[in-house]
């Protein structure tokens, strides 16, 4: 099940921004790119290599939250609203508690994991 949701974040879909990305998807995704951050962080402390995960987990990141965005018929431009402080606490509360819309939606059909 891991490797699944392993697979999402850096090879399947990690660079596509159009489509949608389910709940379940973008909390999995989140919770392992979280727990594989902790020692990159660590390495960036020792050495520059660990600036590369972020670098190199950046767009598949952003791509994940344009397409819950899609998933719950919002625009992925709203990612724009993450650099306000407090407004991204509340973007992120939306990502992870309003469910995603069962229908087809302009941004395409609804999404199977």
């Amino acid at each position: 099940m891991k490797e699944k949701y392993l697979k999402i974040l850096f090879t399947y879909n990690s660079s596509m921004f159009k489509g949608r990305a389910s709940r379940k998807e973008y909390i999995m995704c989140s919770l392992y790119y979280m727990l594989l951050s902790i020692p990159a962080i660590i390495l960036t402390m020792l050495i520059p290599v660990g600036v590369l995960f972020f670098l190199y987990t950046s767009i598949p990141c952003a791509a994940l939250v344009f397409r819950r965005l899609h998933d719950i018929n919002l625009s992925g431009y709203f990612i724009i609203l993450g650099a306000i402080p407090y407004v991204n606490i509340i973007l992120l509360l939306i990502f992870i508690l309003v469910p995603g819309y069962t229908k087809k939606n302009q941004y395409g059909d609804p999404p199977i994991l």
